[in-house]
């Protein structure tokens, strides 16, 4: 009787499993494992995963990174909620569009934009001396001063002086240069040159017209492509605000178009930015709390006297910004190595709250036969910061 008990008790379990939908459900889910990163490139439909009256709901894109960290980590919720803690996300997302709309300034016939040229009292009441030049800095400071009621995609058409160190002779060349004022400040445009006027074909008007329309951002690409001053310091998403002459109804026009770095060349359309990081933490996504640093010459100051090694290596690293392993009078060991490098985290990161979650990945150079880049990971417990060992 009692071993059919059991097998009524048996038979009645596996009734059970059989019948519960939600189990079957459950163990068909897979998690990613908690060292796995997934890499995104959002589309049209994550974006739709905002909720309603979102911004980039329909316009597919984030205004700021501020924004970006904020509502992608509303997408990975919903679209992710399964992954485990400790998972990894690289997300790329659409820039803003470039899009800037001011009003059309007249410049001949009746003079519409705040049309200036820079006077010697302008140039020695900014900058406080005898200078007669401004820096893109100073003009903007000027610009400030001299239309504290600037309103938005507002156009300053400004002749002055122009000196940048590096760039230009120190008595500045002469320039007549655009700005626009966005968003509560002056922003220096990229003005069109004669000389790009005429690589564009116009050989005697210095100006575009209605038939140019559809080739303006080809022809400013270019431009901007072709100069060395831009493309040294261009960054995948930087906009560039290009102000160039239009003439249309018997009237010249100061207009301006941004383009955007695409990573290649300048395009009037999103990029696609990032990818900006996240982790899964205590079962939602966050912005990856990750501390990357790379050490750089002034973090080494610390050491000197700190006795983490011997004093000839101590200046050693001081002086070169790296740790010597060729095993010489200036050898670094590697409990040394990371000695050292607490002793930086400690300086550096002195107010960092604890939170062993937050890792520390700090680029260092090893010295041997050259520099090479090494990483060590740390995380700042009870009693300050220790060595994560590489899993």
């Amino acid at each position: 009787m009692k071993k059919n008990i059991l097998y009524l008790v048996a038979f009645m379990s596996m009734i059970f499993v059989a019948c519960n939908p939600l189990k079957d459900e459950i163990n068909n889910i897979k998690p990613v494992a908690a060292d796995k990163t997934v890499v995104l490139t959002l589309a049209n439909a994550d974006y739709g995963l905002l909720p309603a009256g979102n911004y980039a709901r329909t316009g597919f894109y984030f205004a700021t990174t501020a924004d970006a960290n904020d509502f992608i980590s509303v997408i990975l919720n919903k679209k992710y909620p399964q992954l485990g803690d400790g998972t990894k996300a690289n997300i790329s997302y659409n820039s803003m569009p470039a899009q800037v709309k001011p009003a059309d300034s007249l410049i001949t016939n009746n003079p519409n934009p705040l049309t200036y040229t820079v006077t010697d009292a302008d140039y020695s009441a900014t900058n406080g001396n005898n200078n007669k030049n401004f820096t893109t800095a100073k003009s903007l400071e000027f610009l400030s001063k001299k239309y504290p009621a600037a309103v938005n995609n507002q156009l300053s058409i400004l002749t002055y002086a122009y000196f940048e160190s590096g760039s230009t002779t120190s008595a500045g060349v002469p320039a007549v240069d655009t700005f626009i004022f966005l968003n509560g400040q002056w922003v220096k445009a990229y003005t069109v040159s004669q000389a790009q006027y005429i690589s564009a074909g116009k050989l005697v008007l210095f100006n575009f017209g209605a038939a140019d329309e559809p080739n303006l951002a080809g022809y400013f690409s270019v431009f901007l492509g072709s100069d060395a001053s831009v493309t040294a310091k261009a960054k995948l998403g930087d906009v560039k605000y290009v102000a160039f002459d239009y003439f249309a109804s018997s009237k010249t026009y100061r207009r301006i178009k941004p383009l955007i770095f695409d990573g290649i060349k300048w395009v009037s359309k999103p990029v696609s930015l990032g990818p900006l990081a996240f982790l899964r933490k205590k079962g939602t996504w966050i912005p990856d709390p990750t501390v990357y640093y790379t050490l750089i010459k002034a973090d080494f100051s610390v050491l000197d006297k700190s006795g983490v090694a011997t004093d000839a290596a101590i200046a050693n690293a001081v002086t070169f910004a790296s740790f010597d392993i060729t095993g010489g009078a200036n050898n670094w060991t590697e409990s040394q190595i990371t000695a050292a490098l607490i002793l930086i985290l400690k300086t550096k990161y002195a107010s960092a709250p604890v939170d062993e979650t937050v890792l520390y990945k700090i680029t260092y150079g090893l010295f041997k036969s050259g520099v090479t880049p090494t990483v060590k990971t740390f995380a700042k417990t009870s009693t300050g910061f220790v060595l994560v060992p590489e899993s």
